[in-house]
């Protein structure tokens, strides 16, 4: 298989670190506003135009980490590994009318670049002959709602009511919570706890409290107030029931006013949170390692966490008791609980598209 050599020409520092992105339109080749790295960036691609790479490969090398698409046939599915990261499934469309053959046909690897985030697509482009000014246009394909879905224990959507939607029938009793706008202003789907008294309990299972050596964890929120005992709390999720020991948690998620964002003991994160302003906080717990994600963006990636224990105690919302009892006050919605751990393009995923109410 013949290939060409690319180099990446809007890379601002090693993919492998992570990219950062500006905005851009289509005749301005910045690229999108956005974090992203090899993770994000793998997944389904389809090619929408530009020029057939019929049966030629291509290579790709990024900060020295190799890698080699290769094409089995126009239409056929193809991976492209670089280092030990994969950019898998990408998709070569079949357009007669467009011919690549000429790009590395002599055996020659010939510069090219790539360029991402162009009308929100990735471009590969040749800057040398033969084939100077060839063009290949791709744009990623969303994972489907089913490969999102895999893994869930518990989704509670908070469409009319606090049920389980993962099929494990972990459904939530409400206790003083009320139902109110989500985050895009649709009556009735997200639920609103007071400060004072509100919230929800879901009774023990199997499902979750198996628990405990992989775990992801995703809700929407908008604190309208901390809760104060001596320092300001926002506590959204906590496996604890009613036990007041700070060791009775399985796992819990919560924040306090000066940004510091814990899973159960640990400080796994800091970030800056608004009040009356929506955020999705996800977190993923592997074997003591712990990523925490603000809005889809990676802030924190950390090891060493004390282990997670099974147990056979509620999980509560809005709702936190070890230590001090304390309360949510605010908006929660879409609050998803995995026994997996969620990659960084499904965390994106779920940051910027609506899947509440879609399973």
């Amino acid at each position: 298989m013949k290939t060409i050599q690319i180099k990446f020409k809007t890379l601002l520092f090693a993919l492998l670190v992570g990219i950062a992105f500006t905005s851009c339109s289509k005749d301005d080749e910045q690229s999108i506003n956005s974090n992203l790295n090899l993770d994000q960036i793998q997944g389904s691609w389809t090619r929408v135009g530009g020029n057939q790479p019929a049966n030629n490969g291509m290579k790709i090398n990024v900060s020295g980490n190799s890698g080699v698409i290769t094409y089995k046939a126009p239409g056929n599915s193809v991976e492209l590994q670089i280092g030990d990261v994969k950019w898998k499934d990408i998709v070569a469309q079949d357009e007669t009318n467009y011919r690549y053959e000429e790009l590395g046909s002599n055996g020659s690897y010939y510069p090219s670049s790539l360029t991402f985030g162009v009308d929100d697509t990735l471009r590969i482009s040749v800057d040398a002959a033969p084939g100077a000014g060839y063009i290949q246009k791709w744009v990623q394909n969303p994972s489907p709602v089913s490969q999102i879905n895999d893994g869930l224990v518990a989704f509670y959507s908070f469409c009319g009511n606090a049920n389980d939607e993962s099929n494990n029938n972990n459904n939530a009793t409400i206790f003083g919570a009320t139902l109110t706008e989500d985050r895009y202003g649709n009556s009735d789907k997200a639920y609103l706890f007071d400060g004072i008294n509100d919230y929800m309990e879901v009774e023990n299972s199997q499902s979750l409290e198996n628990l405990n050596s992989q775990m992801s964890m995703s809700v929407w929120f908008n604190t309208t107030e901390y809760y104060y005992t001596g320092k300001g709390w926002a506590s959204l999720l906590a496996k604890s029931g009613n036990s007041t020991s700070l060791d009775s948690r399985q796992f819990s998620l919560f924040y306090n006013d000066d940004g510091d964002i814990y899973f159960n003991n640990d400080v796994v994160g800091n970030f800056s949170f608004d009040l009356d302003q929506w955020y999705n906080l996800t977190l993923t717990y592997d074997s003591g390692t712990v990523k925490t994600y603000v809005d889809g963006v990676l802030i924190n990636d950390i090891a060493g966490i004390e282990p997670v224990v099974s147990n056979q105690l509620s999980l509560m919302i809005g709702y936190d008791t070890p230590g001090v009892t304390e309360y949510y006050n605010g908006i929660l919605d879409d609050i998803r609980i995995y026994n997996r751990i969620l990659s960084e393009s499904e965390v994106t995923r779920l940051t910027n598209e609506d899947l509440g109410c879609s399973i």
